[in-house]
């Protein structure tokens, strides 16, 4: 069977494995898709298409299948080797995308910093040390807040007090 595009190459692998396709652009990365025998089954896949939209993955989270798919010159691919202009394209979107998650990890540190420092040692009679019968082994303890949203643009703040905190 010969593919002629990228597009179609991902449209056959999902329907290998049972995921409904849909269009997804090609910045390698993951994007959520849904099942297509099961009704129930929302963002139970996902799809990547490589940043030289010569390839890409579908995986079928419910069954554990995989399939790669290849757009190449045995399968109606141009066959052409990438130009140092697109190779270069390529190395800019990864490094800003590899940019872009350092970037939101040292976000996520520094959070996780500024919590540790600023709660208190877990004291031994804590109700779940007492109730499991356990020492604190060096946990914390503080408020726990998180905001959810509601709905659209409203948000609503929980407040959860005395809970554990352990570095991970």
């Amino acid at each position: 069977m010969s593919v002629q595009s990228i597009e179609g190459a991902c449209r056959t692998a999902c329907e290998a494995i049972g995921v409904d396709y849909k269009s997804v652009p090609a910045d390698g990365a993951w994007h959520r898709a849904d099942l297509a025998d099961d009704h129930r089954g929302k963002n139970d896949a996902v799809i990547k298409i490589f940043t030289d939209r010569q390839g890409g993955l579908v995986e079928n989270h419910k069954s554990g299948e995989r399939q790669t798919f290849f757009v190449n010159d045995s399968r109606g691919g141009s066959g052409e080797p990438i130009s140092q202009a697109e190779r270069e394209r390529i190395q800019r979107e990864q490094q800003r995308r590899q940019a872009e998650q350092q970037r939101k990890q040292d976000k996520a540190a520094g959070k996780a910093r500024t919590i540790w420092q600023t709660v208190k040692p877990a004291p031994p009679d804590h109700p779940y040390l007492a109730r499991k019968q356990i020492k604190p082994h060096g946990l914390r303890e503080g408020r726990w807040e998180r905001s959810i949203e509601t709905g659209p643009g409203k948000f609503k703040k929980i407040v959860v007090e005395n809970c554990l905190i352990l570095p991970m």
